[in-house]
């Protein structure tokens, strides 16, 4: 029989080919091969990476380093690899990315495959690798500058040299360090699990959710402490257990990403992925590995990371190396209480960002704490169906210190925490707060995007803390639009009378109708009669300022009108806009603006009129 037969032909073919077909105690290899393809479900085994075969056949710790990444150091690489490779405490594959047929016929190197590194040399010559192409009859590196073994006399380049192989494996050549990273795209070291006196393994399963998680968001992530007794380096080896046809032809690619993030919090469970001290790369390998320098008795947050989970159960073993006593937990969680509020942006709710002069018009929410504690605070978007595809819109949390009541002016020295910049599909706050209530606004950066979210509120306390969502601005009232009041050239006031039929409630809102490049500040009122003898019932004034920026919607909120108020003798009832110019120049551009009227009656108003007042 020959080995071929238990060869199979496809690209799964790798160092473990490096066989004597005259010596048959050699024949394990292949054996060894062929019983792992018929774990992972046979020969349709789309191929994997040496680094992890490696893993499973030798049960060495695997690393991937990426060539290309700008963070990896090559004289720092080398230096690590080569001294462990004199010792004997790794093996050493590289592997290729995608090449074209030209390029591959060019540089006399295959497409997506792996290498196997037989021996590293350092002197005045530089820095090579002995490659092997497990391919024994494969083609091999056109770059290659010399093709025996060792180097002749004092290095020259020997034409003979070049024309031989005499003395070398059949596929083998050496390549210098530098072409290594020009023409290969990884690294595979596994090493040696003797290298470390200390080792735990977790092993746990996880129920990816449909829909799957948000990348961001970690809080439903399996989470683990991971803490160092002495200051030590220790290596987390995250492996994902094989699943019956997950990895076949049929089901390639569709495997998706896992990765490990590290945080410096204790041991207690995160939220999103905001503050990780380490971030491995997302791998669609089974194991990924990352390396920590941690101080002794400090306790990590270890959280997997994932994209694009098949959904379902998926089993995986968390490994911990070190040199020192090392243990691995679950994590721990902070805020042990959860409340969950639903919600969405409507036509009259999609308020934008608080640069829009309509952002005050985006659900709110009254927070309430009866003593000092941290809280948690998790927006997510949400399918309108469950057809439908998940909204793509950017969200932000804003909370602000108030009575909880609806915040209708807003301060910047009343905010007390926010989730950052607009993100994505979900946003995040982590803060500790005082006793008392707060204001949450929930915003998307645009105005005018629809769409429901959930907004988990989670708590250190049992003690009666809420979140309650608080009725829309003018909830329950008429809405009407005033005609539009265009303040031209030099135009600073205008007013239009009002007509009540019976006892209302009013709010009164002004805002622009487009963004205005240098917005002058504005005033409203709300007076009886003109002249010297008016009187001023209602007025914008707000923190002592008699004119305001009407950026965010300027108010008079909830004053009772009657009809006596415009009766004959009275001077009638006005609605009042005043400018103030901003700049230099007087002829500032053209403003047009727009009132809004709540009301709990119908009342009419007349269209803008000058007057000196």
């Amino acid at each position: 029989m020959e080995i071929d037969d238990f060869l199979p032909t496809s690209k799964t073919s790798r160092v473990l080919h490096v066989v004597d077909r005259n010596n048959p105690a050699l024949l394990w290899p292949a054996l060894l091969e062929k019983a792992y393809l018929k774990v992972r479900g046979g020969y349709d085994f789309p191929g994997s990476n040496s680094g992890t075969d490696l893993a499973v056949l030798t049960g060495w710790i695997p690393q991937q380093v990426f060539l290309h990444d700008e963070e990896v150091e090559p004289e720092r690489l080398w230096d690590e690899i080569s001294t462990a490779f004199r010792h004997g405490d790794i093996l050493l594959t590289i592997g290729t990315g995608k090449l074209s047929r030209r390029e591959q016929k060019c540089l006399g190197l295959a497409a997506e495959h792996d290498y196997a590194i037989l021996e590293m040399n350092a002197d005045d010559h530089g820095k090579e690798m002995l490659v092997k192409n497990p391919w024994a009859d494969g083609d091999v590196w056109r770059g290659a500058t010399r093709r025996r073994p060792n180097r002749a006399g004092d290095g020259t380049a020997d034409p003979e040299n070049l024309r031989d192989s005499e003395g070398m494996i059949p596929g083998t050549f050496w390549m210098d360090f530098n072409s290594v990273f020009q023409y290969f795209e990884n690294m595979y070291i596994n090493w040696n699990p003797g290298l470390f006196s200390h080792r735990q393994d977790l092993h746990f399963s996880w129920q990816v959710p449909n829909p799957p998680p948000l990348s961001n968001i970690f809080i439903d992530h399996p989470q683990f402490a991971v803490r160092s007794s002495e200051a030590d380096e220790i290596w987390l080896l995250l492996n994902r257990h094989f699943r019956t046809g997950d990895y076949t032809q049929a089901n390639h690619g569709k495997n998706g990403y896992i990765s490990l993030y590290l945080f410096p919090r204790g041991g207690n469970k995160v939220l999103s992925s905001d503050g990780a001290q380490v971030r491995g790369p997302f791998v669609d390998s089974p194991n990924t590995l990352v390396r920590l320098e941690a101080p002794a008795r400090t306790t990590y947050t270890a959280v997997v990371a994932s994209q694009d989970l098949p959904r379902g159960k998926l089993n995986f073993t968390l490994s911990a190396f070190s040199r020192s006593p090392v243990t691995v937990t679950e994590a721990q969680v902070q805020v042990t209480r959860k409340d969950s509020v639903h919600a969405a942006w409507t036509r009259t709710t999609a308020g934008g960002n608080s640069d829009s002069p309509r952002y005050l018009s985006n659900p709110q929410f009254k927070l309430s704490l009866p003593s000092r504690q941290k809280i948690a605070l998790l927006l997510r978007l949400e399918k309108p169906d469950s057809s439908a595809p998940m909204p793509d819109m950017h969200v932000k949390i804003l909370v602000v210190f108030s009575d909880g009541s609806r915040v209708t002016r807003l301060r910047s020295r009343d905010a007390v925490a926010h989730s950052g910049d607009y993100r994505r599909g979900s946003a995040v706050v982590e803060t500790e707060l005082d006793k008392g209530h707060y204001t949450t606004i929930c915003s998307t950066f645009d105005e005018n995007q629809y769409a429901p979210f959930s907004l988990d509120f989670y708590s250190s306390s049992s003690d009666a803390c809420s979140l309650v969502p608080l009725a829309a601005e003018g909830s329950g009232r008429l809405n009407m639009m005033s005609s539009p009041a265009r303040f031209a050239n030099r135009v600073s006031r205008l007013l239009a009378p009002l007509t009540v039929g019976r006892v209302t409630r009013v709010i009164f809102i002004a805002r622009h109708d487009l963004p205005v490049p240098q917005p002058s500040l504005f005033k409203m009122t709300l007076e009886q009669g003109q002249g010297p003898y008016k009187r001023v019932i209602a007025s914008s004034e707000f923190d002592d300022q008699e004119f305001n920026s009407i950026a965010g919607g300027l108010r008079i909120a909830d004053v009772d009108l009657q009809p006596s108020m415009h009766a004959p003798g009275t001077g009638g009832l006005w609605l009042v806009l005043e400018r103030l110019l901003q700049g230099s120049d007087p002829a500032n551009p053209d403003e047009t603006v727009y009132v809004e009227v709540l009301t709990e009656e119908k009342i009419a108003m007349g269209v803008w009129g000058l007057g000196e007042g």
